[in-house]
């Protein structure tokens, strides 16, 4: 790892201590960092926090594996056909307009407050991420291979597959990325208003709610670690899938 790297952190770290010595915030809504270390320590090596992270985690995937199954196709289709996006262009752009929070009711109506609607309210957010960059892939593939590929009379299942589909898949990756980082923010926010039992979501609002200010200091860090971790994988596997790319 490049020193750079820790630059960054290492100046939050410096600023929250600096903060929280200097008398100038309460210590009890700004703990110093080592209080907050130490209470995360405690919370892994209990086992405490292992639960949430698993629940969360869960959801997500099963969020973001539905967000990949209706997104992925629907962009595909938007950006191939004039005639489908002509038809789903408004519809996809009005809802991605709507903040995913503002249907939190809506969802609790149709789908109660169980993992269905943290699972659906994820998949939903993500997946208009995902159809947008699928549908933008597509539409700035290079027109000269699709033209030769063409005048070559190339069937067209076998001109999508070897030519659209390549051009189309760095714009596709992008998409489960930034789909991927909305369903987590997505199911993160359910798990704290949707009665939830676990997740990292539940463990955050309960600490606030109890005054467990080290606690929820530490899920907080906790849930900024999970969602890095997650987008790492993603990137690896882009840069495994989409070799060609030069990401």
């Amino acid at each position: 790892m490049r020193r750079e790297v820790v630059y960054g952190p290492l100046a939050v770290l410096v600023a929250w201590q600096l903060a929280s010595s200097s008398g100038f915030v309460n210590v009890f809504f700004v703990p110093p960092p080592l209080a907050v270390a130490r209470e995360l320590w405690r919370l892994l090596v209990t086992g405490r926090v292992l639960a949430d992270v698993w629940v969360s985690l869960l959801r997500v995937l099963a969020g973001f594996a539905l967000a990949a199954l209706a997104g992925i196709p629907i962009g595909l289709a938007m950006g191939a056909s004039r005639r489908v996006c002509d038809s789903l262009e408004f519809l996809v752009d009005f809802l991605r307009s709507i903040p995913g929070t503002a249907l939190i009711p809506l969802f609790i109506l149709l789908f109660g407050v169980g993992d269905e609607a943290k699972v659906a309210i994820g998949a939903f957010a993500a997946g208009l991420v995902i159809s947008i960059n699928a549908m933008y892939g597509v539409a700035q593939g290079s027109r000269t291979r699709r033209m030769a590929a063409r005048t070559m009379r190339v069937p067209l299942l076998r001109r999508f597959v070897q030519v659209v589909l390549p051009d189309a898949l760095p714009h596709v990756f992008v998409g489960l990325r930034l789909g991927l980082s909305t369903c987590v923010v997505l199911v993160i926010v359910s798990e704290m208003f949707l009665g939830s039992q676990a997740g990292l979501g539940h463990r955050i609002y309960e600490s606030q709610l109890l005054y467990k200010v080290e606690e929820m200091y530490s899920c907080i860090i906790l849930t900024g670690v999970f969602g890095y971790a997650l987008n790492r994988v993603a990137v690896s596997a882009e840069r495994r899938i989409v070799h060609w790319s030069g990401r």
